[in-house]
């Protein structure tokens, strides 16, 4: 169980956060210098359309890394589930019934 909250942790710590930057990155760096002269030809708003231009970056970046921290996520395995479900029984078994009054 201790595994499986650590790899959760460094998930959600580093994976995400790395991801969600790099995604960012490879969306921005081609297209902020192809863009920028179709931003600044807008007579009002060339800096509202860089902001608006980053924001969704930033959205398809974060869309991107949870897609790929999703698949990353551990799970519990068919095997573990069933080993839990045997030791309740089991315990279940075990204790035994109250006497009746």
């Amino acid at each position: 169980m201790n595994a499986v909250v650590l790899v959760r942790a460094l998930v959600v710590v580093l994976v995400f956060p790395v991801f969600t930057h790099l995604i960012y990155k490879v969306i921005t760096l081609p297209l902020r210098p192809a863009l920028t002269p179709f931003f600044e030809r807008a007579d009002a708003g060339a800096e509202m359309w860089d902001r608006a231009f980053s924001v969704l970056a930033l959205l398809a970046g974060l869309r991107g890394a949870f897609a790929i921290c999703r698949r990353l996520w551990p799970e519990r395995t068919f095997q573990e589930m069933v080993r839990e479900r045997e030791a309740a029984e089991a315990r279940r078994r075990i204790q035994p019934d109250p006497p009746a009054i």
